[in-house]
């Protein structure tokens, strides 16, 4: 289990993991299956969309999960939640550069977010761009002295000087 994993919980501040949308094996959406039919077409709204995106990424099936994502963008590109789980998603998969961007446009919509804060000093962490990862989780620890996920990357970054 990589840092990512370690503090990345399934949650952000805005929605809980009972909040999730239950998926059933052999429900997720394939591309061929959805190819030429929008994602409100499918009758889903945005936020069903990056639900049914964070009950695969707490599955693991991160690669789905961003997909789910990236359909409830296409319905609400000012979704901050939807942004937060895309970046949680591509970091897990290792491409915390691509996260990265996914990051600031949650934060530009939601600066208040601690979560997306320090999701985004993890990625740069990982990066091993700690200078630029610090102003990350010190705002994340005035928005949230209590961030667990700020802290253990706050800790790795006093552990690598």
């Amino acid at each position: 289990m990589g840092l990512f994993d370690r503090f990345k919980s399934g949650t952000t501040a805005t929605q809980k993991a009972s909040d999730a949308a239950p998926v059933k094996k052999g429900t997720a959406p394939t591309k061929k299956a959805t190819a030429a039919v929008s994602p409100t077409q499918q009758g889903l709204t945005a936020k069903e969309w990056w639900k049914k995106g964070a009950a695969l990424s707490h599955l693991g099936r991160d690669q789905e999960a961003l997909q789910c994502c990236d359909k409830a963008l296409a319905i609400d590109p000012n979704d901050a939640v939807a942004w937060a789980l895309k970046g949680a998603a591509l970091g897990t998969l290792g491409r915390y550069q691509e996260a990265i961007p996914c990051y600031d446009k949650a934060l530009a919509i939601d600066p208040k977010n601690a979560d997306s804060w320090a999701s985004k000093g993890a990625a740069l962490c990982l990066l091993n761009r700690h200078r630029e990862a610090i102003p990350c989780i010190d705002k994340a620890l005035a928005i949230d002295p209590q961030n667990v996920s700020a802290h253990q990357v706050k800790r790795v970054i006093s552990a690598s000087k």
